[in-house]
């Protein structure tokens, strides 16, 4: 069962500070250290919670590695913490860096069920307009360049459709 799997220990951990990317070494359950900096594991019900502490150091990001039999590559998620493009400095703050939700689709659900689904679990009362909201992109033909006029144009085209 992955769920098992995804809340039991992770196979590799490592950080990225501002100066070097190291190896965490356990040193009590669902507890990583290397130097100042501490990666807490939480596992609550379906849910893990990923807690980071460094007093000292600038950490930039957190690699996270469970190792499946279903994926030869394992699950590997990469928490970016930077601030900006450098490391962030915590102080003597811990931060929440993420949490993974588990969800198992069930035998025969389509990719798309089993997407709802876990869009459910992610957010259980989610606030929706009671009208439709519509948007535009202009990422492939106006990046970098986009201005005022252009905003405005493209915001009245939409507006026609």
């Amino acid at each position: 069962m992955i769920v098992n799997q995804i809340l039991s220990f992770p196979t590799d951990l490592s950080i990225e500070s501002d100066t070097a990317i190291t190896r965490l070494t356990a040193t009590k359950q669902q507890s990583w250290q290397v130097q100042d900096m501490v990666l807490e594991l939480d596992a609550v019900d379906a849910q893990v919670y990923i807690y980071l502490s460094a007093p000292r150091t600038a950490v930039k990001r957190v690699f996270i590695r469970w190792q499946f039999s279903i994926a030869s590559g394992g699950v590997q998620p990469v928490l970016d913490v930077r601030c900006g493009g450098k490391g962030v400095q915590l102080g003597e703050r811990c931060l929440l860096a993420a949490t993974v939700i588990l969800r198992e689709a069930e035998v025969g659900q389509s990719p798309f069920m089993a997407a709802q689904a876990l869009c459910a679990k992610l957010c259980p009362r989610p606030r929706l307009p009671d009208h439709p909201v519509y948007g535009s992109n202009d990422w492939y033909y106006d990046y970098g360049n986009n201005t005022r006029h252009n905003i405005l144009r493209d915001g009245q085209i939409t507006a026609e459709l």
